[in-house]
């Protein structure tokens, strides 16, 4: 391998290494100390614009203001709610599914909003709930053992040589 060869390869890793942090510090959960909360839409409240298995990720922002869409953890419901906001009151912001009638009765602060919206994914939640379930776990544990196994016993044949005269 010559030197530019060498270099080549140190310049493909660095750029390698450099996209992967981006990519981490862009889009990594914030349970694992990122900045972005995947949020999977589980209702009809935000219709016509997001549906039941779309994926919105959330980001936290400095200010919230009134028409922006935002997560917060409801301790009554138990989940995530993905509403806009409507108004504020004091330090508080009330929040309506764009497809509800009523406002929610838990009026978050901007400490307890987890983040606004940031990149929408048609369809793709209802995949990532479904990739989520026992089965589809077992499903690839049980692939990832079979290429293990593959690449640990299958040998690969020997190639003859044929004599020359």
């Amino acid at each position: 391998m010559n030197n530019f060869q060498r270099w080549s390869l140190a310049f493909i890793a660095g750029g390698l290494l450099v996209l992967l942090v981006t990519a981490w510090a862009v889009f990594a959960p914030v349970p694992i100390g990122g900045q972005a909360t995947y949020v999977i839409i589980n209702g009809n409240s935000m219709e016509p614009n997001f549906h039941l298995g779309d994926l919105e990720i959330v980001r936290t922002a400095r200010s919230y203001n009134i028409g922006d869409e935002v997560t917060y953890w409801d301790a009554d419901l138990g989940r995530y709610v993905f509403h806009r906001i409507i108004a504020e009151n004091l330090n508080h912001y009330i929040l309506k599914g764009d497809n509800n009638a009523w406002t929610d009765s838990f009026q978050p602060t901007s400490d307890e909003i987890l983040g606004k919206a940031w990149i929408y994914i048609p369809g793709v939640g209802t995949a990532v709930t479904w990739l989520r379930t026992p089965w589809a776990l077992a499903l690839f544990v049980g692939a990832g053992v079979c290429v293990v196994m593959a690449i640990l016993f299958v040998q690969p044949r020997k190639k003859r040589v044929k004599k020359s005269l």
